[in-house]
């Protein structure tokens, strides 16, 4: 972690700061009161839900992730929940996000990755055979036609795609 604020620009250089940060900091993000599930989410769940689809999540995160999950009201839309440190590897490698298909049991080629980072979840996904949607809130990526605002489109955009 020393290194990681090292190389981060404009980053505290207090000498110990990681160290004293860094358990906070890993409770902060096992809180389901530090995360907020936006509001396009659930209704984007069901109409998928509707719809047959089959979910997936697929996470680099830890083993507390489906629990996390759980406590915000979403892990019941989700067949699968693919952990990388579960797994042992992490996006972007392509096994992860075949891991994923391969327990909903389906094929890479008729999946659909909705994630929010395009060297990752965009990367990972089409190295496995998937299309891939990037969810970019805060409008900071080049406008295309596989980057959407919200997820409240993403039933479309898997409806067409399974057509």
């Amino acid at each position: 972690m020393e290194g990681t604020l090292a190389r981060t620009p404009n980053a505290p250089r207090e000498p110990g700061l990681a160290l004293r940060v860094l358990s906070p900091l890993r409770e902060a993000f096992r809180d389901p009161a530090s995360w907020v599930v936006f509001e396009d989410v659930p209704p984007a769940l069901e109409s998928l839900r509707s719809a047959g689809a089959r979910l997936a999540v697929v996470s680099n995160w830890d083993s507390t992730l489906p629990a996390l999950l759980g406590r915000l009201g979403l892990a019941s839309w989700f067949d699968t929940i693919v952990v990388s440190h579960v797994e042992g590897i992490e996006k972007p490698r392509p096994e992860l996000f075949l891991r994923a298909v391969e327990r909903l049991g389906g094929e890479p080629k008729r999946a659909l990755h909705v994630g929010d980072n395009p060297e990752l979840d965009e990367a990972g996904a089409k190295a496995a055979g998937m299309a891939a949607v990037i969810v970019d809130r805060r409008s900071r990526l080049p406008a295309s036609p596989w980057t959407i605002a919200d997820v409240s489109t993403v039933p479309a955009i898997a409806r067409v795609g399974a057509a």
